[in-house]
């Protein structure tokens, strides 16, 4: 008689053990892995939860290949990475860290992406990623003071500390005049305001450029409609 496949979590997490046991599931083996999480340039936050959940899980399958009892097992790994538009917020150590980023979400929307790797008994992957957007209450009225207390039942000590609220400012579009005449706008996010911003930086690029007083007038710029706003101008000028 066969029996049951076994089961490898690939995480040490004490939260990722007991929601696994919350569906009745009790894994074999544990199997951490010791990555290197640091973000990879440019890379935007659904990926790196992706590439992260599969990372563990293939380094979860080379470990349990050198194990006998375990070899065949179906390996479960995943990453939860929470980002404010583009930007991944940092598994924080530090209370500093835990402040700068409780203040960052504060009032704020943002978005929770959780990256699933499961590994077949075959050693075939298979991948799926959550997406969870999440409304963060105002702590309290602007400067007053808020007590934060974070439980940690792994280490069995608790974080208290204390942070003042206020409204922190991100510009999501920015701008820069290139030779030639030629507006270089970067988005940096996509959230509430973006557009006005965006109208913004591309009015002043224009304005940049406009001719000078008393120049001739076949040096007078013939600018096109933008293809994507209506009413607004292309900041490359044209000669007749």
């Amino acid at each position: 008689m066969i029996g049951r496949p076994k089961f490898v979590l690939a995480s040490g997490s004490p939260r990722r053990l007991a929601l696994i046991n919350q569906a009745g599931i009790e894994p074999d083996a544990l199997k951490p892995a010791d990555l290197d999480e640091t973000p990879r340039r440019s890379e935007i936050p659904r990926a790196y939860a992706t590439r992260l959940a599969q990372a563990k899980a293939t380094a979860a399958l080379e470990n349990v290949n050198l194990d006998d009892e375990l070899r065949g097992a179906f390996i479960l790994a995943a990453d939860t990475v929470v980002a404010v538009g583009r930007r991944i917020l940092p598994k924080a150590e530090l209370l500093d860290e835990a402040a700068q980023c409780l203040r960052l979400l504060s009032g704020r929307s943002h978005r929770v992406y959780t990256g699933v790797t499961v590994v077949t008994a075959t050693g075939k992957l298979r991948q799926k990623l959550v997406e969870t957007r999440v409304r963060f209450k105002r702590l309290g009225k602007e400067g007053d003071p808020v007590t934060i207390k974070i439980l940690r039942p792994s280490t069995g000590e608790n974080l208290d500390f204390t942070i003042v609220r206020q409204k922190i400012e991100i510009t999501a579009v920015t701008y820069a005049m290139l030779p030639n005449n030629v507006a270089l706008i970067r988005l940096s996010q996509f959230s509430t305001g973006v557009t006005n911003e965006l109208k913004a930086a591309i009015r002043a690029s224009c304005r940049s450029h406009e001719p000078t007083p008393g120049r001739s007038s076949r040096r007078r710029a013939e600018v096109p409609r933008s293809p994507f706003i209506g009413g607004l101008r292309s900041p490359r000028m044209v000669r007749r």
